[in-house]
């Protein structure tokens, strides 16, 4: 995770979107306000990734 601090608006982050191997799927960058931390209950859900 990247940190993009901006001086008079919404700073923003870069994330890596990841499978269970660890492989790298993307690169995505989001305002702050769209990330939310991880909770000690939630849980992983594992889906097949159909490429269009």
């Amino acid at each position: 995770m990247d940190h993009h601090p901006v001086s008079n608006g919404e700073n923003g982050y870069s994330l890596e979107v990841f499978d269970v191997l660890g492989n790298t799927i993307a690169v995505i960058t989001l305002p702050e306000l769209a990330i939310e931390p991880l909770t000690e209950n939630e849980i992983f859900n594992v889906r097949s990734l159909e490429v269009a």
